[in-house]
């Protein structure tokens, strides 16, 4: 006789806990609490807006500064490096608004401006007295979140504000600025430029490569402590495990919750990281790329003509002479201060010394060349415009 086929039979199904009913009422909560966080991220907001439509007489701009006034935003010029723009008799309550948001439009990308205000409370605060940000993509109106309460000082009727808002652009659209009670979605975006903050060290003050920074400390300095954290964490589950012979699913699910909130911190340093960087490479290729070489010397100097200027005293002083610096320096103990002094022996050629001398002036009348000068008695030698020329003796 032959074998009967013994046929499987499968096991019933576990029929799962989620029944429709339960799903439904789940995709209900996620729906209610999504529209709730949009409600909660985007409540009405008190502002006050300062616009440019009528520029008051009360406001002060650097002598060399220009302005131009046009149907929706302040074109701001000069010649020098440095902006400023001062408003005065503003009275703002502090306590009403956390957030300033500036409309602003820089050739540059991601320069550094400050903020500075007039408060009875700044003058105990020595130090740190501004507010740092930087202007977003070159050649375009960024919204520019300023987190206003970071700084201790902000309390009690703001009489006036200072506003730098750029370091290195010679020119800059402002189409507004605004002050805001904000609400938690505008929070937000200010605490992600906080994060996201690009710092550039001005000229000949970091001869390395700068560290980002997370809330005013290097990464360096956060690093560190988050490795260390790390390791601590790891040690207190293993010795719990082993001391109180916990749950191997609990264990587990300890382990795997630790290992993605430290996934969140770590993503978020990294990514903090990168934009950093990334910002700085978009902001090398808009200040470099296209060039001639003369264009980048007077990027990296802060001045193109000075440059150029000095192209000129190369050919016209002769090899056989003495050159006296007599560059107008800025304020001691700048970055500025410190090329001013020392680029004039980089990019001109080193010459015999000999008994004639050559006296190089630059961003200086004549007039006050000579007035400022020991040497009375110095003539003209060569002059390559109203401020700047070669005087000897």
């Amino acid at each position: 006789m032959g074998k009967k086929k013994v046929r499987a039979v499968s096991s019933p199904r576990k029929r799962s806990w989620l029944g429709p009913e339960i799903k439904t009422g789940i995709v209900f909560v996620v729906i209610v609490f999504v529209v709730l966080a949009f409600l909660a991220f985007n409540l009405p907001e008190e502002q006050k807006l300062i616009r440019f439509d009528k520029l008051s007489k009360q406001w002060q701009l650097l002598p060399s500064t220009k302005f131009d006034l046009s149907d929706d935003s302040l074109r701001i010029s000069r010649d020098d490096r440095g902006i400023m723009l001062f408003i005065p008799n503003i009275s703002l309550n502090a306590e009403s608004y956390d957030i300033c948001v500036l409309e602003m439009n820089s050739p540059t990308a991601f320069d550094q401006g400050r903020l500075f205000f007039l408060s009875p409370y700044n003058q105990k605060y020595d130090m740190n007295i501004s507010l740092d940000f930087d202007t977003g993509r070159a050649n375009h109106f960024n919204k520019i979140f300023i987190n206003l309460k970071k700084h201790p000082a902000w309390q009690g009727f703001i009489s006036g504000f200072l506003l730098m808002p750029a370091s290195d652009a010679g020119v800059v659209r402002l189409r507004s600025i605004k002050f805001i009670k904000s609400n938690t979605w505008t929070k937000l975006r200010a605490f992600w430029a906080d994060l996201c903050h690009y710092f550039d060290p001005r000229l000949g003050t970091c001869f390395g490569m700068a560290s980002p920074q997370f809330f005013n400390k290097s990464f360096n300095q956060v690093f560190v402590p988050f490795l260390w954290g790390f390791l601590l964490v790891v040690v207190l589950v293993l010795f719990a495990q082993r001391t109180f012979d916990l749950n191997v699913k609990f264990s587990n699910a300890l382990i795997i919750a630790f290992f993605i909130v430290y996934a969140v911190l770590w993503g978020t340093l990294d990514v903090r990281n990168n934009v950093h960087y990334l910002k700085a490479i978009q902001r090398d290729i808009n200040l470099y790329w296209g060039k001639d070489l003369k264009a980048k010397r007077g990027i990296v100097s802060g001045d193109r003509k000075f440059v150029e200027f000095m192209d000129f005293c190369d050919k016209e002083i002769p090899m056989k002479g003495k050159i006296i610096n007599c560059v107008e320096k800025d304020l001691p103990g700048t970055a500025y201060n410190y090329l001013s002094s020392t680029q004039v022996y980089f990019i001109l050629r080193p010459r015999q010394a000999a008994s004639r001398s050559y006296y190089i002036f630059y961003n200086i009348s004549l007039e006050k060349a000579r007035a400022n000068n020991e040497r009375k008695n110095l003539r003209v030698y060569k002059i390559y415009d109203d401020r700047a020329f070669i005087l000897t003796d």
